[in-house]
């Protein structure tokens, strides 16, 4: 699967990455651009990621705060 932004840190996800739920179009997951979120502002949950997807994740965090 092919990022779909000029980062190289981002991991691409489409539908096929998800175990539930789906997002409506092709998009990226960018560990090096984490924030945190107050529990009030999210609207709702769209899915959860699969675990391959998610130890992905995970790895290149780990990766890039050993930098």
């Amino acid at each position: 699967m092919e990022k779909f932004v000029k980062d190289d840190y981002a991991i691409a996800l489409d539908n096929s990455g998800f175990s539930n739920g789906s997002l409506n179009k092709l998009s990226n997951i960018r560990p090096n651009r984490l924030f945190t979120a107050e529990k009030n502002i999210i609207i709702r949950k769209i899915g959860t990621v699969k675990p391959a997807i998610f130890k992905q994740v995970v790895d290149e965090f780990f990766e890039i705060i050993k930098l």
